[in-house]
Formats: C-alpha cells, sequence, structure tokens
C-alpha cells in the first residue's frame, strides 16, 4: 500500500556489483564492470559492455490485527551500455532503468444498511494502483589525471501513474450503483548530473587500492497532463473535461560514497544519498500531498555498506568457484512519503550475491537478492516483508581494436 503514496516507491539500481552489497555504488569504478551511479565512473573502461537483467519482487503486508495480504510479480530491471571511446581515459554510458514504481490494491468490505424497505446490500471498494517513471541516462566520463575523473550526464524521466476506486455492491438499485473512479496522470521531463571520482592506489600498501566519489543531479520539472473518469454502472461520466494541465517538480539528489580494496581479494564499500523531498511541488493531489502543502514528504536518505571476496582474482586456471565474487551488504533507506504525520517511514534491509565467470571473457552472470522490512503494524500503518531476486547478464568484449598485421 505505501507504493500508492506520492509517486510510488524510489528506486536507485546502477550496478549489480554494487546492488548486492546494497550500496549505490557512487565511489566505485573500475574496468571489470559498469556503473551507472557516477558519470565520473564511465572514464575507466576498457571493454564494452552490455548489461540486462529481470527483478522477482514480492511484498508480504501484516497489519495490527494481524491480517497479511502477499503481492509478488516480476519485471525487466536495468538495461545499461557502456563503452571507452579511448581505454581508461575517455568513456560512454547509457542506461534505462525504473525511478518509481506504484502498483497496490487493497480492499474495504461492508454491509450498507438501505433506506425504506430494501434490504441491506453488501459492497466492496477497491483501491488500485499501477505504473510509475522511468529514466534513461546517457553520459560522458573523463579521467583528467592519474587520480580524478571527472563526468557529466543527461537523463529523461517520463510514465504514467494511474490510481482508482471501484466500489462494487452486491445488489444494485436505481440508487446502488457499481462506480469507478480512476485518476491518469501523464509526465516527462529532463535533467543532468555533474560527478567526480578521486582514486589513491597503494593508499597503504603495494596492493592496496582507495576511491571516493560523488554525484550531483540537478532537480526535475515533469510537464504532467491529467485525465481523470467516472464510471457509474455502464455511464462513463467525465466531470472534468478530458485532460488536466500542469507541472509537478522533483528535488534534487546528492550521493556521495568510497571504495576500499586492502587486496586483490577484497573490496569494502559506503555510500549515502540525499533527496530533499521537501522541496517537492504538484499542481496535482497526490496521495499524502495536496497542492501548496508544506512538508508532506520526508526527505529521503539512504546509507549502505558491503563486501565483495573473491578467493583467487588474478588466476584465469582456478575453478569458477574460486573466481566467483561473493557479495554481501547491510542499508537502511528513509522512504521521502509520509503515510501518517511526524512518521519516518523506513526499510532496513540486507543482501547477497555472486558474480559468476562464464566461458566468455569479460562476461559474467550476476546472481542477487534482497530482504527487508519496512514499516510496522500499528494504528493505521501495516508492516512489509520486502523480497526481490535478480538475474543479470553482464556482457564484456573489446571492441574499436585495430588491427597489427595486415
Amino acid at each position: 500500500m505505501y507504493s500508492g503514496y506520492g509517486l510510488g516507491d524510489r528506486h536507485n539500481f546502477h550496478s549489480s556489483h554494487a546492488n548486492a552489497m546494497g550500496v549505490l555504488g557512487t565511489g566505485l569504478h573500475g574496468p571489470a564492470f559498469l556503473n551507472t551511479a557516477n558519470p565520473a565512473a564511465y572514464a575507466d573502461q576498457v571493454f564494452a559492455r552490455f548489461t540486462a537483467g529481470i527483478d522477482f519482487v514480492g511484498v508480504r503486508s501484516k497489519d495490527v490485527d494481524d491480517q497479511t495480504s502477499i503481492s509478488s510479480g516480476g519485471h525487466i530491471g536495468a538495461i545499461q551500455l557502456g563503452f571507452p571511446l579511448i581505454a581508461r581515459k575517455l568513456g560512454f554510458a547509457a542506461s534505462i532503468s525504473p525511478y518509481t514504481t506504484s502498483g497496490y490494491h487493497a480492499q474495504l468490505a461492508g454491509t450498507l444498511e438501505a433506506e425504506g424497505s430494501e434490504p441491506p446490500t453488501d459492497f466492496e471498494v477497491n483501491f488500485e494502483g499501477d505504473g510509475g517513471l522511468q529514466e534513461a541516462v546517457v553520459g560522458f566520463g573523463y579521467q583528467v589525471t592519474r587520480k580524478v575523473a571527472v563526468g557529466v550526464s543527461a537523463s529523461a524521466i517520463w510514465g504514467i501513474v494511474e490510481s482508482g476506486q471501484r466500489t462494487e455492491y452486491a445488489r444494485t438499485t436505481d440508487y446502488l450503483l457499481s462506480t469507478e473512479q480512476f485518476t491518469s496522470t501523464r509526465m516527462s521531463g529532463f535533467s543532468g548530473s555533474l560527478g567526480v571520482t578521486f582514486a589513491s592506489p597503494r593508499l597503504v600498501g603495494e596492493s592496496d587500492a582507495f576511491s571516493v566519489g560523488a554525484a550531483f543531479s540537478f532537480p526535475v520539472q515533469l510537464n504532467a497532463t491529467r485525465t481523470n473518469q467516472v464510471t457509474q454502472g455502464l455511464v462513463l461520466i467525465d466531470t472534468v473535461g478530458s485532460t488536466i494541465e500542469g507541472d509537478l517538480t522533483l528535488p534534487l539528489r546528492f550521493q556521495a560514497g568510497l571504495s576500499y580494496a586492502p587486496s586483490p581479494k577484497w573490496l569494502i564499500l559506503a555510500d549515502g544519498l540525499f533527496e530533499p523531498w521537501g522541496d517537492f511541488e504538484s499542481d496535482y493531489p497526490l496521495l499524502g500531498y495536496e497542492p501548496g502543502q508544506e512538508d508532506a514528504f520526508n526527505s529521503r536518505m539512504r546509507a549502505g555498506a558491503g563486501v565483495q571476496y573473491i578467493p583467487s582474482p588474478r588466476d584465469p586456471f582456478a575453478s569458477t568457484l574460486k573466481r566467483t565474487a561473493y557479495r554481501f551488504g547491510l542499508f537502511v533507506d528513509q522512504s521521502y512519503i509520509r503515510p501518517v504525520p511526524d512518521y519516518d517511514l523506513k526499510t532496513y534491509g540486507a543482501s547477497a550475491g555472486l558474480s559468476i565467470p562464464t566461458v566468455v571473457p569479460g562476461t559474467y552472470l550476476d546472481l542477487s537478492g534482497q530482504i527487508g522490512f519496512r514499516g510496522e503494524s500499528e494504528t493505521d500503518l501495516v508492516q512489509d516483508l520486502l523480497y526481490k531476486f535478480s538475474i543479470t547478464l553482464n556482457f564484456g568484449e573489446r571492441w574499436f581494436l585495430q588491427r597489427r598485421l595486415r
């Protein structure tokens, strides 16, 4: 039900590498993977890479009366493409991934006492929502010096968010007709991001490496069109005309992170994100928000940390299990939505995954899973058990090689 508030659940997926460690990967870069969390990381590429994944997600909700509901489904995750224009100097990357998703179904049932001599009738009220926003990003990263890289990217955000209410009666009369009220809001807009990374190889010893990065995304103004539709019985009643034009303003985003590899076998990551959703503005009412309302939403904050271990990272003749990357991480995410006043909705979760090398050099099959708890089963709130399993193919191959012999 929480995904029905605002524009839906906020998402941040930048690489299966970082996702399995519970982080965004803002301070992570390297030629063995494609990371779109920070446009400066686009510079550090040797292989042309294409990644695509499938996500299987589920939610188990429990209310104060211990009543539960379960919903699940699957969808295509992020699709990413990147390649070097100059190896480990100048790189390009593009991606398409979910920005928000909304999908819920809640039901209220009861009995209506009819007027006069009419007997009472049972009724059901169904609250439903679907849709979400997508984000497409293209950008370039450039290695300015041996330690410093910068990047810039442009993004387009678009999508449709739908919500509605269906009231159905077991027995209809002249004044008891099933009613449907649905709202569809189509949105689109553009933004951009700037990023920087600073790397320091051999920070302490001869084989360690340290990197820190930061990225800033500008606010986004979405141009929107809303359609309201009311149907009673078999008759369509459009109460407000065909469409209503308006705007929504999404907040800026700032994220920073670091990575440290004490040896080729180990990698440690940590990062965080901040989005001031208190600055959100909309010409349309949304669940949890009315136009002009202040402090309807929280600032979104996220923090995570994780670790990766590869038993034999530099031995191409080692067994598959010894060349596999094993990942684990923890994270906490404070949502921007506020289902009740003065309440901070947080998700506490853990993630784990494997990156299995294939017979094609530079190509990996990444498997990852996440589990988390959100909210609490008190008064008007529910507690969600969230779980997700992802399968991602991380394909890498050298392009643009010039022949040395003729």
